[in-house]
C-alpha cells in the first residue's frame, strides 16, 4: 500500500470510528445484546484498522511498555480469579456462563484499546471526532417526541426504568455527560460561532435536564467550571462566557414543557424536595449505602484477587436485583480484588496524571486544548463512575477507551515531538 493509499485508508478510519461512536448511541434494549452489539462494533474496528495500517497485536504484546504488561497481568488475573471462583459461586451453570461471557467481553475491550491507541498514534487526535455524538442525541431526541406523543404504549412513562433504544435511561445519561462536556468546551473554545453548535447545545443540555439525573448533572456541571476558568486564565473572548450562560438558560426553558413526568428535570427537583427530610440518606441515594455496605463484606473475603468478572450480580443476587455496585472503586475490588485494583487505577490514572502535567508544562495551545478537552470528559466520567456503572456498561467502555487511548498517544506523540 503506498503512502498516498495509507493516509487516504487512516482518513477513512476517522470517519469510521466516529460513526461507530454515533452507533453506539442505539443500543438494544438488552443489556447483554447491548454489550454485544457494542463488541461487534469494537471488533469491526479492530479489523478495520488492521487493513488500513500495519496493526499487529504480537507487535504490541512483544514492545516493552509498562501500560501493555499491565494490562496483561491484569488479564491474566481476571482469568484466573475467574475460573477460580466459578468453581465454587452459587448459581449453577448460567453463573459460570455468564462470568465467562463477561471475561470475553473484556478481552474485546482490550484488544479495542489496543486498536485505538494504534489509531490515534498513527493519526493523532481530532476533536471533530467527537461531532458525531452530539447530533447523534438530536435524533435521539427527535425520535422520543415522536415516540411519546404517537404510541399507545409509549416506553417513556413512571413506571418503566428504560426509554426507546435502552434499557436503563441511565445509560444515555452517560452520553449526555459526554457531548454536554464536548460542547460547553467547544462554545468556550471556539472564535466563530455556527447555529449548528448552538443548536445541539440547546438540544443536548436540555436532553440531559429532561433525564433528572443528579449525579450526570453534576459530572457536566464540574468540568465545565474547570473549562471555564482554563479559558479565563487562557484570556477568551469574554462574549464567549456571556453566549454559554444564555445557551445554558435557554436549555433550561426549553426542557420544562417536555417534563412531564416525575423524575424528569424541574419535576424530580420539586418532588424530592418536598419529601426530602422524611428520607434517609441510603434512600437519597437510591440504595447505593446498602449496595456498597453489602459488596464490602464480599470484598473482605477475597481481598487480593477478588471474586472474579461479573461476581457482584451473583453473589449479591439473594439481597437486591443490581448486577454493579453503582461505584468503579466497589467494583475493581469486589470483582478483581486490592492487585486488579492497583493495575486498573494506574491504568487510567496514567494517561490523565501525563496529560494534567503537559497541560500546566507550557505546552502548545493546541496541545493543551486537545489535553484540556479529553481531561474534562474523562473528569466528569471518573466523577460520575464514583456512583454509576460507567466501567461495567459496554457503551459508556467503549467511549472511555477512546478517551483514554486517545489521551494517551496525543501525550506520547507530543513528548516524542519535542524531544527531536
Amino acid at each position: 500500500m503506498s503512502i498516498i493509499e495509507n493516509k487516504y485508508g487512516l482518513h477513512k478510519l476517522s470517519i469510521l470510528l466516529s460513526f461507530l461512536l454515533f452507533l453506539s448511541i442505539f443500543v438494544n434494549k438488552s443489556s447483554l445484546y447491548s454489550a454485544y452489539y457494542i463488541f461487534i462494533l469494537e471488533m469491526f474496528f479492530l479489523i478495520s484498522v488492521k487493513y488500513y495500517s500495519s496493526f499487529s497485536v504480537k507487535y504490541y504484546l512483544l514492545e516493552k511498555s509498562n501500560m501493555i504488561q499491565c494490562a496483561i497481568i491484569l488479564l491474566i488475573i481476571i482469568f484466573f480469579s475467574t475460573i477460580w471462583n466459578s468453581i465454587d459461586i452459587s448459581g449453577g451453570r448460567l453463573a459460570t456462563i455468564l462470568m465467562f461471557n463477561r471475561v470475553f467481553l473484556l478481552f474485546g475491550h482490550a484488544i479495542f484499546a489496543l486498536s485505538c491507541y494504534h489509531y490515534f498514534s498513527l493519526i493523532g487526535f481530532n476533536k471533530k471526532l467527537f461531532i458525531s455524538l452530539p447530533i447523534g442525541l438530536v435524533i435521539v431526541c427527535v425520535i422520543f417526541i415522536i415516540e411519546y406523543n404517537f404510541s399507545q404504549q409509549s416506553l417513556i412513562n413512571e413506571t418503566h426504568l428504560g426509554l426507546p433504544f435502552y434499557f436503563n435511561r441511565r445509560i444515555l445519561g452517560f452520553f449526555s455527560i459526554f457531548t454536554c462536556i464536548y460542547l460547553v468546551f467547544e462554545t468556550l473554545e471556539r472564535t466563530s460561532k455556527t447555529w449548528l453548535l448552538r443548536v445541539l447545545f440547546i438540544v443536548n443540555f436540555s436532553l440531559c435536564i429532561w433525564l433528572g439525573g443528579r449525579a450526570a448533572f453534576i459530572s457536566i456541571m464540574f468540568p465545565s467550571l474547570i473549562l471555564l476558568f482554563y479559558y479565563l486564565y487562557a484570556n477568551i473572548n469574554r462574549n464567549n462566557i456571556i453566549v454559554l450562560m444564555l445557551l445554558m438558560i435557554v436549555s433550561i426553558v426549553i426542557s420544562i414543557p417536555f417534563s412531564v413526568l416525575e423524575w424528569n428535570g424541574i419535576n424530580r427537583l420539586v418532588y424530592q424536595s418536598q419529601i426530602i427530610k422524611e428520607m434517609t440518606i441510603n434512600e437519597l441515594s437510591t440504595n447505593r449505602i446498602f449496595i456498597w455496605e453489602d459488596a464490602l463484606s464480599y470484598i473482605r473475603q477475597s481481598f487480593f484477587f477478588g471474586n472474579g468478572a461479573e461476581s457482584f450480580g451473583i453473589l449479591t443476587s439473594n439481597t437486591h436485583r443490581f448486577v454493579q455496585p453503582h461505584n468503579f472503586i466497589i467494583q475493581f475490588l469486589f470483582e478483581f480484588g486490592i492487585v486488579g485494583f492497583i493495575l486498573l487505577t494506574w491504568m487510567i490514572g496514567k494517561p490523565v496524571y501525563v496529560g494534567l502535567v503537559n497541560l500546566v508544562s507550557g505546552s502548545k495551545m493546541e496541545s493543551r486544548d486537545n489535553n484540556m478537552l479529553l481531561l474534562s470528559v474523562l473528569m466528569g466520567f471518573y466523577f460520575q463512575a464514583l456512583l454509576d456503572g460507567i466501567f461495567y456498561w459496554g457503551n459508556s467502555m467503549m467511549i472511555v477507551i477512546v478517551l483514554l487511548t486517545a489521551l494517551h498517544a496525543h501525550n506520547l506523540n507530543y513528548e516524542k515531538y519535542c524531544s527531536k
